[in-house]
């Protein structure tokens, strides 16, 4: 699933709706599957790609995972994306 999903051209400001990346891990939530959750916060990294209205998806999803697991992830997330969207990463340190 993770193989075949689509890489976003670029960061995605003023967006009002989740993007599929934001429904994803939605979905991923919903099945509270702590691994399927992992994967897709790597991929999500190697992306280098979120909008700041999937954050709260994002921030949702790591509670599957342990304390520690989640700060990592969410902390590689901010350094992958800090640099191009600065904003987006400042408010998904804040969810």
């Amino acid at each position: 699933m993770r193989g075949t999903w689509p890489a976003p051209g670029w960061y995605e400001r003023d967006r009002k709706e989740p993007t599929v990346t934001g429904v994803m891990f939605g979905l991923l939530t919903r099945l509270g599957e702590p691994n399927l959750v992992e994967g897709m916060l790597d991929r999500n990294t190697e992306d280098r790609s979120h909008a700041a209205v999937d954050n709260a998806a994002i921030a949702g999803a790591t509670e599957l995972l342990d304390d520690e697991v989640a700060v990592a992830k969410l902390a590689s997330i901010v350094k992958a994306h800090g640099h191009h969207a600065l904003a987006a990463s400042a408010a998904l340190v804040r969810e």
